[in-house]
């Protein structure tokens, strides 16, 4: 059966259902209160909870579930997976991507503007397996990190979509179920796409 807790830090109290095994957690009261965790406290390890009668999965990088909570929601896929993404560098995401696509799931993307000039950019991979590409020009930077699977799930967090960003930098991914946050989420998806350019390699926007 899941341990059940309870989060209290100054105004916000919720239920958390543990399925993944979430140790207890215990703030001071009020903004400032209580101690610094120990530096030696061990990474938090993915985890899941209900929030107002949303499941809510959460996971952190570097190595401790980030990578690992995208992965499983690219592939759980089964009609659609709507991306806006600030770098596009991390080969098992985009072969997650890919797989989907391979599988008959509509995946679109929306990258910076500048992601193809990356180095190390996957956006070719995207190219090579027919997944449409637009890149938002109505922006200085497109920072957004967000994935909408299914018009049912909504994935975000500070996670780039890169190498560094699993196994180098301190980062952090949500996903929660929710269909009428995901409508939200979807809702800026196509208005960033009225700001972007269908891309076709080498900077080519015909």
């Amino acid at each position: 059966m899941a341990n059940r807790n309870v989060l209290t830090c100054g105004w916000f109290k919720v239920a958390l259902v543990a399925s993944f095994g979430l140790a207890s957690v215990a703030f001071g009261a009020g903004a400032g209160g209580g101690a610094h965790p120990e530096k030696s406290a061990p990474a938090p390890r993915l985890s899941s909870f209900v929030l107002n009668g949303a499941r809510v999965w959460v996971g952190f990088s570097p190595n401790a579930g980030a990578q690992r909570l995208v992965l499983a929601t690219i592939l759980q896929a089964r009609k659609t997976v709507l991306v806006q993404a600030y770098s596009c560098t991390n080969r098992k995401i985009i072969a997650a991507l890919v797989s989907d696509a391979k599988r008959g799931v509509k995946v679109r993307v929306i990258a910076d503007k500048e992601d193809p000039s990356e180095r190390d950019s996957c956006i070719p991979a995207l190219l090579a397996a027919h997944i449409p590409v637009w890149l938002d020009e109505g922006a200085k930077i497109a920072h957004n990190k967000v994935m909408i699977v299914d018009s049912s799930y909504v994935l975000t967090g500070s996670f780039n979509f890169s190498w560094s960003a699993a196994h180098r930098n301190a980062e952090n991914v949500i996903v929660i179920a929710s269909p009428h946050l995901a409508k939200i989420y979807t809702k800026d998806w196509f208005w960033r796409l009225g700001h972007s350019i269908r891309y076709y390699g080498e900077r080519d926007h015909g």
